[in-house]
């Protein structure tokens, strides 16, 4: 079971059960957060849904996956949003997610989404992708801290990815580019 298997049944909770709130099943009424998937190892995943209405999107890339360059000059902000996080070997990528909802059962979900995540031999595989990756000099980004999509087409190549693709640029670029 994968992220895209435990979240799509909320989602349909929260579209069928809108039309009869007094239902007894669980109803997800709001979910948001941030997600690492394997096939997008550089980008962080932001998820966010509000009834039937799911966006999942780029939300940036991790601090792993940037030159320190590119990282906070503030001492605070680099604490809070980089080193607290920062976890060996995989820096700061990581699951956060909020679920809101009715006669939701925690317990159950918590599993699911735990079940959801890499068994060891896929994160072997993995990690086996990214250190030749690296040995090869194909590091997550150019002194810019461009992304090498050329990295991400071979890691993405080992997982299913369900979710559409997403614009490459960082949140801020694409505002920039709306406007």
């Amino acid at each position: 079971m994968r992220l895209w298997d435990v979240l799509e049944p909320l989602v349909d909770s929260a579209s069928a059960s809108s039309a009869s709130s007094s239902s007894s099943s669980p109803r997800l009424l709001r979910s948001k957060g941030m997600v690492w998937l394997a096939s997008r190892p550089d980008g962080v995943g932001d998820w966010s849904q509000a009834g039937a209405d799911v966006h999942f999107d780029f939300g940036g890339t991790w601090y792993a996956a940037q030159p320190e360059s590119e990282w906070p000059s503030d001492p605070e902000e680099l604490e809070a949003e980089v080193r607290a996080p920062w976890l060996e070997p995989f820096g700061d990528r990581r699951q956060a997610l909020v679920l809101i909802g009715q006669r939701l059962d925690p317990a159950a979900i918590t599993e699911q989404l735990e079940a959801a995540l890499l068994d060891d031999a896929e994160l072997e595989s993995y990690s086996q992708a990214t250190a030749e990756l690296e040995a090869q000099g194909a590091g997550a980004g150019d002194a810019a801290g461009a992304l090498d999509l050329g990295r991400l087409t071979i890691v993405e190549g080992l997982f299913k990815d369900p979710f559409p693709e997403w614009a490459w640029a960082e949140p801020d670029e694409q505002q920039e580019e709306e406007n």
